[in-house]
């Protein structure tokens, strides 16, 4: 979901060696470090993740140092980049038969994006941003990070018709906003940015999605998990 790593330098109004791990802080090539350690800290999962995005931390840095984070992260672990937002699409075969005629097939589209620029403080107003943002990108799953906020708003919801039938189904598009592992408030005189800035204290934990099949199809269940 982007935002890997904070990649913040010197030139960048909110570092602070205090932001930082003492293993950084004396190194002069402090965010080639936090790469590498935090790839290691992925390795495992190498070969399990579909795709990621691009992110406004990753773009900055690209903008001072001409280094791209992101595409050293994703060429380490084996991942699809996306840009800052982009579609993953699940297919499901099932019942196969000898011939194709015999096959069932149902797909699950997830659009994932790093997140929509807003200038909302409230969690009820970056849950709105989201809801605007998945009216222009069909999907049965917006997901946004960005925010750092940890949420799951209420579902988009339409009626399509089913030609020649006078009937409807009902479509739903579940939105989720992933979360964050960044601390937001301290507990010494050491304000971190968001502290600093008097932004919003969050939970720290992520979102998940689990799909099951219900009636022959595929059903999503989303919620989050605090850390």
């Amino acid at each position: 979901m982007g935002d890997e790593i904070d990649a913040v330098t010197w030139r960048d109004k909110r570092y602070s060696p205090k932001c930082m791990h003492p293993r950084y802080v004396a190194e002069e090539n402090q965010i080639d470090l936090m790469v590498e350690d935090f790839v290691k800290l992925l390795q495992p999962l190498k070969g399990k993740i579909l795709a990621g995005t691009d992110s406004n931390h990753n773009r900055h840095y690209r903008g001072v140092s001409g280094s791209d984070v992101h595409y050293r992260i994703s060429r380490e672990l084996g991942f699809e980049r996306l840009g800052h937002g982009g579609w993953a699409c699940i297919r499901w075969d099932w019942h196969k038969k000898t011939n194709s005629r015999g096959n069932r097939t149902r797909k699950t589209i997830f659009h994932i994006t790093h997140g929509k620029q807003t200038s909302a403080t409230t969690k009820a107003g970056k849950m709105a941003s989201v809801e605007r943002d998945a009216w222009f990108f069909r999907s049965d799953l917006m997901a946004h990070g960005h925010t750092h906020l940890l949420a799951t708003p209420p579902s988009n919801i339409c009626f399509e018709p089913i030609p020649g039938k006078g009937d409807y189904v009902k479509q739903k598009q579940r939105l989720l906003n992933t979360g964050s592992f960044l601390k937001s408030y301290s507990k010494d005189e050491w304000a971190p940015y968001s502290e600093a800035e008097r932004m919003n204290p969050i939970d720290m934990g992520w979102g998940v999605v689990e799909v099951e099949f219900r009636l022959g199809e595929p059903q999503l269940t989303t919620y989050t998990k605090e850390y």
